[in-house]
């Protein structure tokens, strides 16, 4: 488990397990080998391996069971993924979260607390690196180092929320980011655009219209998942340079970039984003 991360366990597919003789890695292995199930037969083998453990700990399997089994090879695919991982990384007891979407995360997020000199701080950046390109909550490896407060009802049934996509797309983005450095690339204040800015001013080998273009394709993305692929697209070259991002920020503007509600932020945030690139004053390379 990442630091600063306790998860819970309940009566749910994704609880039961901890208040056992498992150990918390022992019982994550086992939830991630269901999660990971290839097909039908594979999966259902799992919960039947589960229930000596949950006998002994007096916990049942949820009534909600046989629906996730039925949807597992459908569509719904993701819902049921999604439901266990959050109930997985449940933050508290049931009723205690907002049943509404917030900005708040429970707990610092884990770009806060990610030291790069710990032993596990590659493979915690691997499974970071393996929600790319999958929806949120659908990556079991990623579970662990969700923040995300969501209410339990939202929570029991998987729903796809704002703020899980974009503590999803900014995990994505840091996991890619941090890769292979020594030191964390979390640096508050520090925006895209000024950290393309600094890009330039370090002359790290890269060319001034690439990086124009690129930081362009950020700024004109259409939606969260647009802005989130670009980012990634933009990120290597930063951490070459030793130049950071704040991920507290850029978790903002993924959540609120395409949000109907907020109609005026995405242009806020271009906004903001543009000025802090300022290119007539950026040094152009000798």
């Amino acid at each position: 488990m990442p630091p600063g991360r306790s998860p819970r366990w309940g009566s749910q597919p994704g609880r039961g397990v901890r208040e056992g003789v498992l150990s918390d890695n022992a019982a994550e292995r086992r939830l991630t080998a269901a999660a990971t199930a290839q097909d039908l037969d594979e999966l259902v083998q799992h919960p039947r391996g589960l229930i000596p453990l949950l006998r002994q700990a007096d916990t049942g399997l949820p009534h909600r069971l046989c629906r996730d089994l039925r949807d597992w090879l459908t569509a719904d695919n993701g819902r049921v993924l999604r439901a266990w991982g959050l109930q997985y990384t449940d933050p508290g007891p049931e009723g205690t979260a907002q049943d509404a979407p917030s900005d708040e995360l429970v707990g610092r997020p884990f770009w806060t607390v990610s030291d790069p000199q710990v032993a596990r701080a590659v493979a915690h950046l691997a499974a970071l690196r393996s929600g790319v390109g999958r929806q949120a909550g659908t990556a079991p490896a990623v579970w662990p180092f969700s923040r995300t407060r969501i209410g339990s009802q939202l929570r029991n049934t998987g729903a796809l929320t704002r703020d899980l996509v974009a503590e999803h797309a900014a995990l994505t983005v840091f996991g890619v980011h941090q890769q292979g450095r020594g030191t964390t690339v979390h640096t508050p204040g520090l925006s895209p655009g000024s950290a393309c800015r600094l890009l330039l001013v370090r002359d790290a080998g890269v060319d001034r219209t690439a990086i124009e273009r690129r930081l362009d394709a950020s700024l004109t993305s259409l939606d969260t998942g647009e802005l989130a692929q670009h980012l990634r697209g933009l990120v290597p070259l930063l951490r070459r340079a030793g130049i950071g991002l704040d991920y507290d920020g850029l978790r903002q503007a993924l959540r609120r970039w395409d949000d109907r509600q907020r109609p005026d932020e995405q242009s806020r945030i271009r906004s903001r984003w543009d000025r802090d690139f300022p290119m007539e004053s950026t040094p152009q390379r000798s």
